[in-house]
């Protein structure tokens, strides 16, 4: 017994890890379209909750299953060979009882597939507002929040009463069609036992009919629990392999070629949809030379940082291409052309851990002189120095232990070390105070020498640098030019920009 369930519970324990790993590693191949489509929260349970399930069921249930199988098939056989009459008819409804057995478990399955829908809509509360606890806090929604996990898990609760009752009205009647049958069998074997001749039943052979009739029931109630557990296993399969099964919607060629790019970026007649209903992009065409800054303005959801998506190749375009260097970017090896193109967030995300982790995070051999001399450029090295620990100082989730500032010139930092051919600035510096966005500034002017650049701005002001300016409106380039050139146009949208937010400076100094 301690040798079956010792090696079965480290075997189920290798499955589910082996699960996590291939799940996780699929999750790391799936598009952003994906992840759009996705909660958080739904995804983490698949991943923890479900795979513990499989685990359970490889470690006590299919032993289990087996052992009852094999002992109902022997005990069966036993009887029958005892006495043939009293055999078939504790045998026979047999068939019925794993019909109906297997008839509740397909509903059964239902409920626990319902019910793990809702679990995931508890870790996807919980996987939402435990990073975003500050923000709860600060607008004192506290209660709000406990009414909200408290109103999901009931509805988590509701559905597992919903599995108990279906199981516990099954279990009694099955339970009762057993005992039923063994009366049905008394029924007929007594007259039979009072009888002489060849009808008769003799006492010796009873007993042992009995006895074995005793033991008939067991493997039937071991084969409706591992029922249960098993259809909470597929339930939890299912989920699983609803990510496995799913594709990545961009898929690289065979022949991906690992080529060093130089920078040059052409789009040509790009259009691009998120949803396939709305475009956003249309027909959109420019060329950018190599170690030329380009700056981006123009309206929210005009498209601006839909441009830096495509060319990271987060997406796919419609219809078009987009290339780099003259060759198309759909030819080049995904994860090696990634590495070439460095990307500074407005909100840039830090992993949990040392901030010389976070710094090297984007390149492979992780020489500490480099990372401080990254960190130096970046105006970092200074406050890092401050720290209690240095580089080795654990920040909280997601940065939370650093400023803004901080968090920013750390990113760079991390972009400066990993040395891209093509540099994406997403409103690097909107989110910091005037003298940080001095360091930031200093940072990102020694991080542009010698790449091509995009620079996503609102903040005009923040692309003094940039050789030429898109704006970018209605799916397509506006305008088009230098800041001089735009500046000149007098009914030119660049300039409604620029005078508009001069006006707002100057109503903000007054």
């Amino acid at each position: 017994m301690w040798m079956r369930l010792n090696k079965m519970s480290i075997l189920g324990e290798k499955v589910a890890k082996d699960l996590r790993d291939d799940l996780y590693a699929h999750l790391q191949k799936l598009n952003l379209d994906f992840y759009s489509k996705k909660n958080t929260g739904s995804i983490i349970s698949r991943v923890s909750s479900d795979t513990d399930r499989i685990w359970d069921f490889i470690a006590f249930g299919i032993v289990e299953s087996s052992i009852a199988v094999l002992s109902l098939v022997c005990l069966s056989s036993v009887l029958i060979y005892l006495d043939w009459k009293l055999g078939l008819l504790m045998t026979i409804p047999v068939p019925i009882l794993l019909f109906s057995i297997y008839k509740h478990g397909e509903r059964m399955k239902s409920l626990f597939t319902k019910a793990w829908r809702k679990w995931s809509s508890v870790t996807a509360i919980l996987s939402d507002t435990i990073p975003g606890i500050q923000v709860v806090k600060a607008f004192g929604q506290e209660n709000k929040e406990v009414r909200k996990f408290s109103k999901s898990n009931v509805e988590v609760t509701n559905e597992f009463e919903k599995i108990h009752m279906a199981w516990t009205k099954f279990w009694p009647i099955l339970m009762l069609s057993i005992h039923s049958i063994s009366i049905t069998v008394w029924f007929f074997a007594i007259p039979r036992l009072l009888a002489d001749g060849k009808n008769g039943l003799s006492a010796g052979t009873f007993i042992s009919f009995l006895l074995y009739m005793t033991m008939f029931s067991q493997p039937i109630e071991v084969i409706g629990q591992v029922s249960r557990m098993l259809n909470r296993a597929i339930s939890s399969a299912h989920r699983i392999f609803e990510i496995l099964d799913t594709r990545p919607t961009m898929k690289q060629k065979k022949n991906a070629q690992k080529v060093t790019i130089d920078g040059g970026i052409t789009f040509k007649n790009v259009t691009f949809s998120y949803d396939g209903v709305r475009p956003i992009l249309k027909k959109m065409s420019f060329d950018i030379q190599q170690g030329e800054m380009i700056g981006l303005v123009g309206k929210s959801g005009g498209g601006k940082s839909t441009i830096s998506k495509l060319l990271a190749r987060f997406y796919d375009v419609n219809s078009g291409e987009v290339l780099i260097d003259g060759m198309n970017v759909n030819s080049f090896d995904l994860s090696f052309y990634r590495k070439q193109v460095g990307m500074v967030l407005q909100d840039p995300y830090l992993f949990q851990g040392s901030i010389w982790e976070n710094i090297s995070y984007g390149v492979d051999k992780k020489n500490i002189y480099e990372i401080i001399k990254a960190s130096k450029a970046a105006n970092a090295h200074d406050f890092i120095c401050s720290l209690p620990q240095g580089y080795d100082t654990v920040i909280g989730e997601r940065g939370h232990t650093l400023s803004g500032g901080e968090r920013q010139r750390i990113s760079i930092a991390r972009a400066i070390l990993a040395d891209p051919k093509i540099l994406i600035l997403d409103e690097a510096t909107s989110a910091v105070d005037t003298e940080t966005e001095r360091f930031i500034q200093d940072a990102l002017d020694k991080l542009i020498e010698g790449r091509t650049v995009i620079a996503i701005a609102h903040l005009l002001s923040t692309l003094r640098k940039a050789d030429r300016i898109f704006v970018i409106g209605n799916g397509g380039i506006v305008e088009s030019g230098t800041h001089g050139n735009l500046m000149q146009k007098d009914d030119g949208a660049y300039k409604k920009l620029h005078q508009m937010q001069q006006e707002m400076s100057e109503s903000f100094i007054l």
